[in-house]
């Protein structure tokens, strides 16, 4: 009895360790806030699961990451947006956003919109009160289809503004790419959202702490992929 209640705990230990790594190594890898801008005055609060593919008990299982965000269309084109990481919040660092999203064009048939995006990213080390601010900016191409469901396509970048990593190590690099795919279908109120990210295409995962799956260039891995699931409710 003894054995397994140890044999339980260890595994218990090595989960925590392995989201907590997950969640301190890919802050970034969470999905896109807005694609399309609201209407003007059209205010939508949303929920958010999902996350970089690792390897798990001979699985490959999505690290659960899960977030709440709130928006509100100021334009059509112009729409504010703010969220909370609630996973974070289990390994006690505070991780807030807050930007806006602007069309700069509309669709129109087979020819795209286009959005972009820029967010400030807070974290917050909530035992030793550190704090990190990472710039956000994204863009996003999108297709209409049916009423008013689309797909998307774009990228991601966040911006590390500190020049030093643990230990006093040198940051060479100092840009987190991405690139993202998805659909979301649209109700009169509700809409549902699947997507898929490949985080860091172009670093290589080979020696990472957490087993990340992804695709590989030059016989090795590279960043890491994720996919993620959302539901929104606009009123």
């Amino acid at each position: 009895m003894l054995q397994q209640v140890l044999y339980i705990c260890k595994i218990v230990k090595y989960i925590y360790t392995l989201l907590a790594s997950a969640i301190i190594t890919t802050s970034a890898c969470t999905s896109q806030k807005i694609v399309k801008p609201l209407e003007k005055g059209q205010q939508q609060v949303s929920a958010n699961l999902g996350g970089p593919l690792i390897g798990f008990g001979g699985l490959t299982i999505p690290v659960p990451l899960t977030s709440v965000n709130y928006a509100r269309g100021i334009t059509d084109s112009l729409t504010i947006h703010g969220s909370l990481q609630t996973t974070s919040l289990i390994y006690k660092t505070i991780q807030l956003d807050a930007g806006a999203t602007y069309g700069i064009l509309q669709p129109k048939g087979w020819k795209p919109g286009l959005s972009v995006s820029g967010s400030l990213n807070v974290l917050t080390d909530m035992r030793e009160g550190n704090a990190r601010l990472y710039p956000q900016l994204d863009a996003n191409l999108y297709w209409e289809y049916g009423s008013d469901n689309f797909m998307y396509l774009g990228s991601t970048n966040w911006i590390e503004l500190v020049g030093t990593k643990a230990h006093e190590q040198t940051q060479e690099k100092r840009i987190l790419s991405g690139i993202q795919f998805g659909n979301t279908w649209v109700t009169p109120k509700w809409s549902f959202t699947a997507e898929s990210k490949w985080l860091a295409p172009t670093r290589s995962s080979l020696y990472s702490v957490v087993d990340y799956k992804s695709y590989s260039l030059a016989g090795e891995p590279r960043g890491a992929v994720g996919i993620y699931f959302g539901i929104a409710r606009r009123f």
